[in-house]
Parts: structure tokens; sequence; C-alpha cells
């Protein structure tokens, strides 16, 4: 009498994507009772927390309106499976144009140029995506494979539209595991902050060259740079203030009811 434990190796049992198994037990010589079954099942899945989306402006010094800002998306599979069907797709940002002619994946499997159609390779722009099939293995229609620990590069530009305000830009990848693992979705990050989307200032001028009246200044100290009525006394000498003085605040001592009458009479 007594317990006895045993570990059984059931992988060769199963199959990827199974969710239930039946469970028997027999004996040729023994009298036991089953108390107990444990279970441990590995979860293997890809992983692409870690992928990131920067940006660049090609025209150096402040991002301002008609500037173009080149993306660059890293897509890296840290999980512990093998990706499939891996797909890109990332909406041009509110503000900005795409450029035409410069999606390109740049390392990684299928690398080179893309066109803008759609149908004749890996990737496309469909009006108001960039669309990418990445990994080993995609083609027109269908994404491919990424193996752990892999990674692909894809790369495109926008000119920037907006006279103000903030670009915020965000890709999202989406990817099944070899070993069945149901199709996730990750959002890109910028480096350090994984998930967190790719943002960029609009200065609305660079010098006093980028204002006129009634606002000629540049006001560099601020940020973003904005144009105002003046930064210093060149601009603000032969100005009329605009703002009223603050009301009299001080307080009166109350007058004696009938003090002026008194006054007089006493006259």
């Amino acid at each position: 009498a007594g317990i006895d434990i045993d570990v059984v190796n059931v992988t060769s049992q199963l199959v990827a994507g199974q969710t239930s198994a039946s469970i028997q037990a027999t004996s040729t010589g023994d009298l036991y009772y089953l108390a107990a079954w444990v279970t441990s099942i590995s979860t293997f899945l890809p992983d692409f927390t870690t992928s990131t989306k920067t940006a660049v402006d090609l025209n150096g010094g402040n991002l301002v309106t008609g500037d173009v800002v080149e993306y660059t998306i890293t897509v890296t599979n840290t999980g512990n499976d093998t990706a499939i069907d891996l797909v890109l797709d990332d909406p041009i940002p509110a503000g900005t144009t795409y450029v035409p002619g410069s999606l390109e994946i740049v390392t990684g499997p299928n690398a080179g140029l893309k066109t803008d159609a759609s149908g004749d390779d890996q990737a496309e722009f469909d009006g108001v995506s960039v669309v990418a099939r990445l990994g080993a293995g995609a083609d027109a229609a269908s994404g491919g494979d990424l193996g752990i620990g892999e990674s692909t590069t894809l790369k495109f530009r926008v000119t920037v539209t907006a006279s103000s305000g903030t670009i915020s830009n965000q890709a999202e990848i989406t990817a099944a595991g070899l070993q069945g693992g149901p199709t996730g979705i990750w959002n890109t990050g910028t480096p350090g902050n994984p998930g967190a989307p790719t943002t960029n200032d609009i200065d609305e001028c660079s010098s006093d060259a980028d204002c006129a009246a009634p606002t000629p200044a540049c006001d560099t100290a601020a940020n973003p740079n904005v144009c105002v009525e003046c930064t210093n006394d060149s601009y603000c000498g032969g100005l009329t203030p605009t703002s009223r003085p603050p009301p009299n605040t001080g307080t009166a001592a109350p007058r004696r009811a009938g003090a002026r009458r008194g006054a007089e009479h006493a006259r």
C-alpha cells in the first residue's frame, strides 16, 4: 500500500490547437485508484511587444508644414514560437499625406522597394493605411513566417500638411503561432516604451520669416514654436496694451447715515 506518483510525457499524443483529451489508465497486475491528474502544458506563442516605430524629419531642424517625415518600423518576434500569417497595418496619421513610392522592406525576407498598388507584391498603400505582409513566404495575399528572435524592418514617408499640433502614429501587427497559437494583435511602441504611439510636435514657425502680422514674431522658447505678437521690446515698443487695468479692489470706510445733513445744520 502507498502512494505512487508517475510523470508521463504525452506530447506525442497531442496536436497543436487541440482543446481537450481523454485519459485512460489500465494495469494487468496491480489494483489501484487514480486520485488525481495534474497536467502541465506550455504555451507557445509569438510575441511582438518590443516592436518599435521611429520618426525622422528628413528636412532637419524644426518640424514644420511641408517637411517630409520618414517612419521606420522594426518588427521583432521575442516569443517562443514562430509567427505565421504576419501582417502589419499602419494608418497614415492625421495632418500628413503619404509620399508615393516610399514604401520599402529594408531588412528581413522580401527586402526591397514595394509598389503602392495592391496585388503585385508584399505591401501597398490602400489610400488610408500602409499594409505589409511580412516574413518568409509572404506574398500579395498572405503574411509569411518570422522565426523566434528574428526581425524585419519596413519604412515609408509622409509629408506634413498640418500647420500646428501633434502627429501621433502607431502600427498594428497581427500574427498566429506555428504550433497552434491563436491570432494575436500588438501595437508598435517607441524605443524603451512598448506600446506607446510615436508622436511629433509640429512647430508653427522656425524663425520670424515664417510669421506675419498680426503675429510677426516666432516664439522659439515655446514648445512647439508659435507665432506671437511680440517676444521682445523691438516688437512690443509701439503696441497699445489690449488688456484693461485691474479693477480697484480697495475698501472705503462706511459713512454714517445722516452725517452730511448733520454737518449742514451745524453751519
